[in-house]
């Protein structure tokens, strides 16, 4: 529905008019003045679309009302009807922006065409700002997130086309620094809330109103933070901001790694950056949460790539059935070349994944094709390993099942009914299972199964599979982080305290000791 106002001092053209467009335009609102200056009080109180005046008129021409309408609204179409010989008042009004003019007497097929290419334009004019309305009320929601973006390129592509927008926001022409903070949950995705949170937590430990933290687009657990300052990130100014974020929450830790000091940031914010996430990579040392030239870059070593090791001595351990000891000798290796030097962490892992392939070649013809099928993609998913740490567990992990491999092929038994049966107890072992539903499974007495099962594995049922269940348990806690109940539920116990006393019988220790000791050798 348009609102029209039609304006003429002459009565009878007037409402001859006002009857043409209602029977023409009935869900329009009609609307009428005398004159010029009537017609102005009438837009004052009601925001006219349209506007059909006559040129000619007492007390203010249409001309006139033309200029003081558009002067209160120049959205306003304004229709101008002119007698014959008027049509120098025409022009003018025209170059006021008039809409268009029509010849009296009016037609009605004339107007209406008019008033068609009129409304349709008011159309598209109000879809254009609905349109503007919608995307400045999306900016004001998504600014955060559009300036975050804008921070990510600027740090990472120091030439890209929005890069002055910033420099007149923030006043980056000075002294500064990009720094990396790795955020190290508990292995869930943060919140939207907490990502604010600790961004406007970090903002506060440092100057408000000279820093901007945001996270990294491509590492949604990263955040960077663009700092304004002349002084560098030492660990007495970390050890502060670090205690802060402690105080204001508890769902995350930080690991710092500030970039190098620019004269300029504005011209200078990516070679800082760069420096920050080259720093941010020695975190899989665990050497501490403050990762700097200060703390660290001492221990960098520009040759350390030239660092191999020596497996031959490892081989020949794994060929006597020195599981444990073998596994000690690689591990000394790689923590002797740590102690001295940090290799950037995908080298280190490149180096280890080589060894392993070079033991597997030597110990090719002890070990069966599907294990160095399955060997192959245990080895290749050391690259994803985090830490040092996590590192070696999985080394451990692959040394058992090394073993464990050497050990079946020696035996050299051939498949029958009790391979099966052993081979579904390692599917089944954290099932409910015991010797009475397994000889039923295989159709046997339970006596003669017994007795068929001790002289296969020599030992019992129970023995076997209570050594089965702790091998496995044994090996989750080497590899994994899991809890204690957890692997208890893994490995077939219910009753996550049976399971720790039954573990105590079997190993001598309690699983939390077990996995000091051997699980987290550094």
């Amino acid at each position: 529905m348009y609102k029209i106002l039609i304006v003429d001092d002459e009565a009878d053209h007037r409402k001859g008019l006002m009857n043409l467009l209602t029977a023409m335009r009935p869900e329009d609102m009609l609307l009428e003045a005398d004159d010029g200056v009537t017609a102005l009080e009438v837009i004052e109180l009601v925001d006219c679309d349209i506007i059909i005046t006559d040129i000619r008129m007492t007390n203010m021409d249409g001309l006139e009302l033309l200029k003081a309408a558009k002067a209160q609204n120049p959205e306003v179409e304004v229709i101008i009807l002119s007698g014959y010989g008027q049509f120098d008042y025409a022009r003018e009004a025209l170059k006021y922006q008039a809409a268009d003019y029509i010849m009296k007497p009016v037609d009605s097929d004339e107007i209406q065409m008019v008033l068609t290419k009129v409304t349709e334009r008011l159309s598209e004019r109000q879809k254009s700002r609905s349109k503007q309305e919608s995307i400045e009320s999306r900016l004001t929601e998504t600014m955060p997130v559009y300036m975050d973006h804008l921070m990510n390129l600027f740090v990472q592509k120091p030439d890209f086309a929005g890069k002055e927008k910033l420099k007149d926001m923030f006043q980056l022409e000075q002294p500064g620094t990009v720094i990396c903070c790795h955020v190290v949950s508990d292995g869930r995705d943060l919140s939207e809330e907490q990502r604010k949170d600790l961004k406007y937590q970090m903002k506060k430990s440092l100057d408000p109103n000279s820093s901007y933290p945001f996270f990294l687009e491509h590492q949604p657990d990263m955040m960077a933070v663009c700092l304004l300052t002349e002084e560098p990130m030492t660990g007495a100014r970390w050890s502060a901001i670090e205690g802060h974020m402690r105080s204001v929450q508890s769902f995350c830790r930080l690991v710092c790694s500030p970039g190098s000091m620019t004269d300029n940031l504005y011209e200078q914010a990516s070679q800082s950056y760069e420096e920050a996430v080259r720093f941010s990579q020695y975190e899989f040392y665990e050497p501490g949460t403050l990762l700097s030239e200060e703390t660290i870059g001492g221990r960098i070593g520009k040759n350390s790539d030239a660092v191999t090791y020596s497996v031959l001595p490892v081989v020949e351990g794994l060929k006597r059935g020195e599981l444990r000891n073998a596994y000690e000798l690689l591990a000394a290796e790689i923590d002797e070349g740590v102690s001295t030097l940090f290799s950037p962490p995908v080298l280190l892992k490149q180096r280890v994944i080589f060894a392993l392939f070079q033991i597997m070649r030597n110990l090719d013809v002890l070990i069966s094709g599907s294990f160095k099928k399955e060997a192959n993609l245990q080895i290749s998913s050391l690259q994803r390993s985090a830490t040092l740490t996590l590192l070696k567990r999985s080394l451990y992990a692959f040394f058992l099942d090394l073993g464990k491999e050497l050990n079946s092929q020696k035996e050299g038994k051939g498949r029958d009914i009790m391979t099966d049966c052993g081979e579904y107890l390692e599917n089944h072992y954290m099932d409910e299972i015991n010797l009475e539903s397994v000889a039923e499974k295989y159709h046997f007495n339970p006596s003669y199964f017994s007795t068929l099962f001790k002289n296969t594995y020599k030992s019992t049922f129970s023995e076997y599979l209570i050594r089965l269940r702790m091998e496995k348990a044994r090996e989750l806690l080497l590899t994994t982080e899991s809890r204690v109940r957890d692997i208890a539920v893994l490995t077939g116990y219910r009753d996550a305290n049976y399971f720790v006393r039954a573990f105590k019988r079997y190993y001598g220790m309690t699983p939390e000791e077990y996995r000091k000791m051997s699980g987290r050798t550094e």
